[in-house]
């Protein structure tokens, strides 16, 4: 598969080439390709965590994970934004915005794993941060 997408990978240069721009890159299927995949990748992983927050907050027992989730929603559109406005400095806030949307999904993986570990170990107990239920 990886070879039969090659042709749509290949952008015109290298931005360490020299006398390539950003623009130049652009004009080829694999720079398209790659714009477009980027742009709307971010848009979505910022959207996610909009609404990650909303479902956290309403949550038993994960609505301390709203406030640090719309943080780092508002940090990965800041970088995000720093990334089209750097100029030279593009590619560094480029692999900041990566290694950002990785931890925090990291992070979140850790809290599903301890979440799903404590439901594990004591199956017929609900979580301790869980609200009692509403009188009938």
């Amino acid at each position: 598969m990886g070879d039969l997408l090659t042709p749509l990978e290949r952008e015109a240069c290298r931005l360490a080439d020299p006398g390539c721009a950003a623009a130049a890159q652009i004009p080829g299927p694999g720079g398209l390709l790659d714009a477009v995949l980027s742009t709307s990748g971010v848009s979505f992983l910022i959207a996610a965590g909009v609404f990650l927050a909303q479902a956290t907050q309403r949550s038993p027992g994960w609505d301390g994970w709203a406030w640090p989730t719309r943080w780092v929603s508002i940090l990965v559109f800041a970088l995000f934004s720093a990334t089209g406005m750097a100029g030279g400095l593009s590619g560094l806030f480029e692999r900041l915005l990566a290694s950002v949307g990785a931890a925090a999904i990291a992070d979140l993986a850790v809290g599903i794993l301890r979440w799903s570990r404590a439901a594990v170990i004591n199956p017929g107990e609900r979580p301790r941060e869980a609200p009692e239920p509403a009188p009938r």
